[in-house]
């Protein structure tokens, strides 16, 4: 059976619970209106609210949090996911704030190391286009040779239809690899850019 108090009944209430040890305890809690009680029991439709245990001297001894809902469950989840992608990127800005500061003495040589890839990377560039020119060029013989073979309704040779086939993919390999070299480049000087303001950042902090 579940007894409920009024607030002008507390002191009476201690008073009993002093002299009923086997009274297990009080709890606090508020109805839908916001008002508070005081019972033995909580009634179940205010369960999944918030709500407190109190003591034989009327101290609190448990605090039980309200029932979340689902939403509040995924806002959390969410909040708590958002929390912890920011001390992700944190402690990822950290470390290449270290790194920058070990590796790097001053804003020169860190042009240094971007000006030396950039020029390996140029270099692989104009080698690749060099070795594409001449493929295009074996390639264009190869397909006038095959136009002169028609021309004269004659058979082209198998071989020569072969070297054809390997002159195109020859030259998509090396249009592929340029491709992505020029995009190395690119987040080379994107990325060293970005390094270098950073830098001077840190030097000025110091």
């Amino acid at each position: 059976m579940r007894v409920q108090y009024t607030n002008a009944l507390i002191p009476v209430l201690v008073l009993m619970l002093v002299s009923l040890p086997s009274l297990a305890g009080v709890y606090q809690w508020k109805d839908s209106s916001g008002e508070i009680h005081y019972s033995d029991q909580v009634p179940p439709e205010n369960a999944t609210r918030g709500h407190s245990k109190l003591n034989e001297f009327g101290q609190t001894v448990e605090e039980i949090s309200p029932q979340r809902s689902p939403a509040q469950i995924q806002l959390d989840n969410e909040l708590a996911a958002i929390a912890a992608e920011k001390h992700r990127q944190s402690q990822l800005q950290s470390s290449k704030d270290r790194a920058l500061i070990v590796t790097f003495s001053d804003v020169a040589q860190l042009d240094k190391l971007r000006d030396e890839r950039i020029r390996l990377l140029d270099a692989t560039i104009r080698l690749t286009k060099n070795k594409t020119n001449k493929i295009e060029l074996l390639l264009e013989e190869a397909e006038n040779r095959k136009i002169q073979y028609v021309s004269k309704n004659r058979t082209p040779p198998k071989q020569l239809g072969i070297n054809i086939l390997e002159y195109e993919r020859q030259l998509a390999n090396h249009y592929n690899q340029n491709a992505l070299n020029i995009q190395r480049k690119q987040k080379i000087i994107s990325k060293f850019a970005a390094d270098r303001v950073r830098f001077l950042e840190l030097q000025a902090r110091n």
